[in-house]
C-alpha cells in the first residue's frame, strides 16, 4: 500500500478511545495515483459533542469499485478547536472488502463549514478503525450502503405508509467524497426529523412524496350548560367504538352544529337509531331494553346512556374482553351490567324513584349524584361547563371500567362455584336447603337466584356455610330478592345480638361466636358448629324476618 504525499495536522484535538476493537479481515486497499486539492478550505468546529450509543456497524462482502477519480490535495486548512469525541465499546466487524481507487480526482474551492453547539446523542456505536498498517484519512474512508429506518433498502429511506426512495443528503449506494460527507453530516438532523414524521423528500427527480389527507375527526353532539350522568356515560360509551375512538364531543343546542355531527345523544328531540340520533326527551318517547329487546326484562324507561348501551353494549364488551359478541360471556356481563350500573343511571335521568312511597332516607352519593356535584355552583363567577364534563365522563368512564372488571374476573368465575354448591347440597343437609360454600367472600346472592330458577329447584335454599378469612365459619340467610335487606329464614330471634358463651349455652351449641341484631348471619368456630346452627334454625323455623 502507498499513499504519496499525504499530509494531515491536527491541532489540540482531544481524542479519547476506549475499548475499541477493530477486526478487519482480507482488506484490500488500493491507492494509485490519488490527488487530493482543497482550496482556501476553512472548517471550524466549536462546542461539538458527539457521543455514540448502541450503534452496531456490520460490513459483510461490501465490494465498492471506484475508478478513474483523481483526488488532489492543495493548500487544506483544518482548523479543529475545543473538540472531543468520545469512542466507547466500539466494535466493528468489516470483512472480505475490496476497495480498489483509481485516478480518483475530487476539487473543492472556498469551502466553508459552520457547525456551533450541536449534540448528538449516540453510544456503544461500533465503528472500525484501520489496522493495516498504513492508515488512511477519515475522509477518504470508504463508504458503503446500510440499511435505515429497519425495511427500506440499502440506501433507501421508508415512509409511514411503506413507500421506499433514496435518501437525498444521506449514504449513498456509492463512495462520497470529502463534500458529500459534509453534507451528508449537515442533513442528519433534518433525515431524523422526517423519519419520526413520516415525511420527507421524493425520489431523486425532486418530487415532494404525497401523502393521503386523514379523513376528518368523527364528532359526538349532545347539548351544552348543565351535564348528567346519563350523556356524559352515553359519551364515554361512544369513545370506546373505533369509529368513534378519536370523536370530538361538540356541546350544543344549534340544531345546524348538531346536524353536523355523526352522533347526537340527549338533545336533539329524536331518537332515530338508523341516523345515530339518540335523544329521550321527546313527548312521544317511551323505550325500554324490554321494548327494544323483548328477550331482556327490564322495563325502566332509557335515558341517552340506556340507549347507547342497548345498540353497542355488546360490541363494546366484546372488544374490552376479546370475547365473541354472541357469546356466553358478553351475554351474561350486558345483562349484570344493565342491571347493576346503567339502569339506575336511566332511572335517575328519568325521575324514576326506586320504590313506591316516601323514601326512608335520602340516596345522595349515587353515580347521578356525584356527576351532578361537578356543575358549577349557581353563585360560582365562572360558569363554564366544559371542563366539568371532561371530569364527568372520566369519573362515570372509570367506574363503568371498575365494574366490568369486577364481574368479569370476580362475579362471573363465582356462578360455577355456586352452581358446583347446589349440585352436592343434599350432601351437606339432607333437606336440601343448606348451601357450603368452599371459599369465603364469593359473590353468590345473584348466582342462587337465577340457578334456583335454570334448575328448577324443588325446594329454596334457606341458608349458607362458608369459611371467613380468620378460619371460622359463617352462616348467612339467604335474602328474598338479590338486593333486600329481608331474609327468608333468619336466624332465631332468641340468638340475636348474643355473642360467645351466653350465645352457646342458650343455643345449646359450644363454640359459637355471635349473631347479627337482625338475625342475617351468625358465626362459629367451626364448619360442624355452623352446620349445627343451620340446622337448629330450619329446626326451630320460628324465626322472623328481618326488617
Amino acid at each position: 500500500m502507498s499513499v504519496p504525499d499525504v499530509r494531515v495536522s491536527l491541532s489540540r484535538v482531544p481524542v479519547c478511545l476506549s475499548r475499541v476493537s477493530v477486526s478487519l479481515s482480507r482488506v484490500s486497499v488500493s491507492l494509485s495515483r490519488v490527488s487530493v486539492s482543497l482550496s482556501r478550505v476553512s472548517v471550524p468546529l466549536s462546542r461539538v459533542s458527539v457521543s455514540l450509543s448502541r450503534v452496531s456497524v456490520s460490513l459483510s462482502r461490501v465490494s465498492v469499485p471506484l475508478s478513474r477519480v483523481s483526488v488532489s490535495l492543495s493548500r487544506v486548512s483544518v482548523s479543529l478547536s475545543r473538540v472531543s469525541v468520545s469512542l466507547s465499546r466500539v466494535s466493528v466487524s468489516l470483512s472480505r472488502v475490496s476497495v480498489p481507487l483509481s485516478r480518483v480526482s475530487v476539487s473543492l474551492s472556498r469551502v466553508s463549514v459552520s457547525l456551533s453547539r450541536v449534540s448528538v446523542p449516540l453510544s456503544r456505536v461500533g465503528r472500525a478503525p484501520h489496522r493495516t498498517g498504513a492508515s488512511l484519512p477519515p475522509l477518504l474512508a470508504p463508504r458503503v450502503r446500510t440499511r435505515a429506518w429497519g425495511g427500506a433498502e440499502p440506501g433507501q429511506a421508508q415512509d409511514k405508509f411503506g413507500g421506499k426512495r433514496w435518501r437525498r443528503g444521506g449514504v449513498a449506494p456509492w463512495g462520497r467524497g470529502l463534500g458529500a460527507a459534509m453534507r451528508g453530516a449537515a442533513r442528519a438532523a433534518r433525515l431524523g426529523a422526517m423519519a419520526a414524521t413520516g415525511t420527507g423528500t421524493g425520489p431523486a427527480t425532486g418530487t415532494a412524496h404525497k401523502r393521503p389527507h386523514p379523513e376528518p375527526a368523527a364528532r359526538i353532539g349532545t347539548h351544552d350548560g348543565t351535564f348528567h350522568c346519563d350523556e356524559a356515560l352515553a359519551c364515554f360509551l361512544l369513545r370506546l367504538l373505533p369509529r368513534y375512538r378519536d370523536a370530538e364531543i361538540v356541546r350544543t343546542r344549534d340544531p345546524q352544529r348538531l346536524a353536523g355531527c355523526d352522533v347526537v345523544v340527549d338533545v336533539g328531540g329524536e331518537y332515530d337509531p338508523g341516523r345515530h340520533r339518540y335523544d329521550h326527551h321527546q313527548r312521544s318517547f317511551a323505550e325500554s331494553m324490554r321494548s327494544l329487546r323483548p328477550d331482556k326484562p327490564w322495563s325502566t324507561k332509557l335515558s341517552s346512556a340506556g340507549l347507547v348501551y342497548c345498540h353497542f353494549g355488546a360490541q363494546i364488551l366484546a372488544a374490552l374482553l376479546g370475547q365473541p359478541e354472541d357469546g356466553p360471556v358478553v351475554t351474561a356481563l350486558y345483562d349484570k351490567l344493565y342491571e347493576n350500573f346503567v339502569e339506575e343511571i336511566d332511572a335517575m335521568d328519568n325521575g324514576i324513584a326506586p320504590a313506591a312511597g316516601e323514601p326512608r332516607y335520602a340516596l345522595s352519593t349515587t353515580l347521578s349524584a356525584r356527576v351532578g356535584h361537578l356543575n358549577p355552583r349557581w353563585n360560582d363567577p365562572d360558569q363554564d361547563t366544559e371542563a366539568g364534563f371532561r371530569r364527568a365522563m372520566e369519573l362515570v368512564g372509570s367506574e363503568f371500567l371498575e365494574r366490568l372488571d369486577f364481574y368479569h374476573r370476580a362475579w362471573l368465575p363465582a356462578r360455577a362455584l355456586v352452581e358446583e354448591a347446589i349440585r352436592q347440597r343434599l350432601e351437606v343437609d339432607a333437606s336440601g336447603q343448606v348451601l357450603e360454600l368452599s371459599q369465603g367472600g364469593c359473590p353468590w346472592k345473584e348466582h342462587v337466584f337465577q340457578l334456583e330458577r335454570e334448575l328448577a329447584l324443588p325446594r329454596p335454599l334457606q341458608l349458607v356455610l362458608f369459611p371467613d378469612r380468620g378460619g371460622q365459619w359463617r352462616v348467612q340467610s339467604v335474602p328474598t330478592a338479590p338486593h333486600s335487606f329481608q331474609s327468608r329464614l333468619p336466624l332465631p330471634e332468641a340468638w340475636r345480638g348474643l355473642r360467645d358463651e351466653a350465645l352457646s349455652e342458650l343455643a345449646g351449641i359450644p363454640g359459637c361466636v355471635f349473631v347479627h341484631a337482625s338475625g342475617f348471619i351468625g358465626g362459629h368456630r367451626t364448619r360442624e358448629g355452623a352446620l349445627q346452627m343451620a340446622r337448629r334454625a330450619l329446626e326451630l323455623g320460628a324465626g322472623t324476618e328481618s326488617t
